[in-house]
């Protein structure tokens, strides 16, 4: 609806520009204004092509709008146009062009909003993806948050997407954990046992020792001679340990993944075949028993280590491998979404996939920042090697999985995050989630009085929205038409948040309308058409919060009747 309402916009001004200027086809861009006092849409093509023009801004918006306004009294969606400083041409649209869309919602369904942007586009998208050793914890959940809700809404938008989780289950932090489970097994039978100072040190590696004792039962192998043979064996038990309990996490949490890629599936083959094409690509040279990538070709301060003195690859050169065989598999993008401490591995990855010849737009990595956890204004301390760490598992427990998402969705993933847990857990209008799906539920209250009251909501799109001119009733409007738009927006920057503050924002509207406004009245075709309203808002309040993985409850734990004051606070 607001892509239509662009380009006759568009259409509009560059047929004007043709006929005051004799050019054709000049771009133009038109966009929604921020202020109603400036109308509905804006553009600044008069400022855009001054120079082309040769004129001020202002001249060419004066006779681009004198032109336009000739034109109105034949065009039924443009009520006025106009120009103010330092050049910008304003167009008020009129309002039954707006509340066209309570039709449009009702008819479409949960598939308003949906479009073809994508076309098919094939993308990965890897998120979450950490070292197995340990319960995944709140930065995790964060990056679940992001990645899950941008994975709908590409899917939303036509493309065809994958969800895939990396398993790092081949670096020297998989070793690190074997050797501290091994140390907890032993001190069962031997308390004076010395732990590694380098080990992990949370009581969960206890409790999977206590698991491993009740399969081996103290037998002689674990507690003298660690062969590979045992070690093997202790490190299959915790990876399947670990990596169930994660799969199990982010289950919970909403999120189901295409693919668990375990880094092991990298050695030998492809991270052979990835350093030998750079090699054969004159990008690699041997120094100091090393094997090193030229990156400084690509505006690195200095080259990089891809094979070490003593033959073990980086975790350089394995990712360089996990992102050729992503390429490989035929995705025609990727996306990533890193932890916090992976900030200079960016350039280098995409200097590396530009020296195998893969067009640095192919990949996209995005870092989701810290997420400190508050509770009663105090920050929580965590270290997940000291085992102080609150887990995802944890979170959701306390918080519950609605609230835990859309507080991790408010800010954009570059942005470190409070957590405020007690905000999260209160049942009020100051909790953003708990106010946006009590908008849902209030309307599912009140299209149950309908029912009873004999009204039927299935015939509501056929009547008569002559009737519905009230500035709420518009206003609401204007926010569900801008629903598609939000939509594709958040689907070409990769920014699922925009969709959660449009959803607050549509739920403080709704709010303000039904305060001010009774739905089912003695009229009967005013209460038609204003459940027309709710019900179009209701479909949008729901395919909005599915897009983020939340809930959209039909009843709110019986606040009531509380909620009409907590509103008017």
């Amino acid at each position: 609806m607001i892509d239509n309402a662009k380009k006759h916009i568009v259409k509009i001004v560059q047929e004007s520009i043709g006929k005051i200027y004799s050019i054709s086809d000049l771009p133009v861009s038109v966009e929604r204004t921020r202020d109603e006092k400036f109308g509905d849409f804006s553009t600044n093509a008069a400022m855009m092509h001054a120079h082309k023009l040769k004129e001020s801004p202002m001249s060419i918006g004066e006779k681009l709008c004198k032109d336009i306004n000739k034109s109105l009294s034949k065009d039924l969606f443009i009520d006025k146009v106009e120009l103010v400083k330092p050049g910008f041409i304003n167009f008020y649209i009129n309002k039954r062009f707006w509340i066209d869309v309570f039709r449009e919602i009702a008819l479409a369904k949960e598939n308003y909003g949906r479009n073809n942007t994508g076309e098919g586009k094939k993308i990965l998208v890897e998120f979450v993806g950490s070292n197995p050793t340990g319960p995944l914890n709140v930065v995790s959940a964060r990056a679940a948050s992001i990645g899950d809700s941008l994975c709908n809404i590409l899917s939303f938008n036509g493309y065809d997407v994958k969800r895939e989780f990396y398993v790092n289950d081949a670096g020297e932090q998989v070793t690190t954990f074997v050797r501290s489970l091994i140390a907890r097994y032993k001190q069962i039978y031997n308390p004076d046992f010395k732990f590694p100072e380098d080990g992990y040190h949370g009581d969960y590696v206890k409790d999977m020792a206590k698991e491993l004792d009740k399969i081996y039962k103290g037998k002689k192998s674990l507690l003298d001679k660690i062969d590979d043979d045992v070690w093997n064996r202790c490190r299959s038990f915790y990876l399947s340990k670990i990596l169930g309990d994660q799969q199990r996490d982010v289950e919970d949490f909403g999120v189901k993944f295409d693919n668990w890629f375990r880094e092991k599936t990298l050695h030998v083959e492809k991270i052979n075949n990835a350093w030998i094409k750079l090699k054969k690509l004159g990008f690699t040279y041997p120094k100091d028993g090393a094997l090193w990538f030229k990156s400084t070709e690509f505006g690195d301060d200095e080259d990089r280590v891809l094979v070490k003195k003593n033959g073990v690859p980086t975790y350089f050169l394995a990712d360089i491998a996990y992102h050729l065989d992503k390429f490989n598999r035929g995705f025609d993008e990727a996306i990533d979404f890193m932890g916090p401490d992976h900030h200079a591995h960016i350039a280098r990855l995409k200097m590396a996939m530009k020296a195998l010849g893969i067009d640095e737009k192919w990949l996209d990595i995005f870092i989701v920042q810290q997420v400190n956890l508050m509770r009663s204004g105090e920050k929580i301390k965590m270290s997940k090697r000291a085992g102080k760490f609150e887990t995802m598992r944890d979170l959701v427990s306390e918080v519950g999985k609605d609230a835990a998402r859309f507080f991790f969705l408010m800010r954009t993933q570059s942005s470190h995050l409070d957590f405020d847990l007690d905000l999260a857990k209160e049942k009020s209008s100051k909790n953003p989630v708990y106010y946006i799906q009590y908008a849902h539920a209030r309307i599912c209250n009140i299209l149950k009085h309908a029912e009873k009251e004999k009204i039927d909501t299935e015939k509501i799109d056929k009547v008569n929205t002559e009737l519905i001119n009230k500035p709420e009733e518009i206003e609401l409007a204007k926010t569900l038409a801008g629903f598609e738009d939000i939509c594709r927006v958040s689907a070409i920057t990769y920014e699922p948040h925009r969709i959660a503050g449009y959803l607050l924002k549509l739920a403080g509207i709704f709010h303000n309308f039904y305060n001010k406004h009774r739905v089912v009245t003695e009229n009967k075709e005013l209460t038609n058409a204003r459940l027309l309203i709710i019900m179009s808002t209701k479909i949008v309040l729901a395919n909005g919060l599915e897009l983020l993985g939340i809930s959209a409850p039909e009843k709110m734990q019986n606040r009531e009747k509380e909620w009409p004051n907590m509103i008017l606070e």
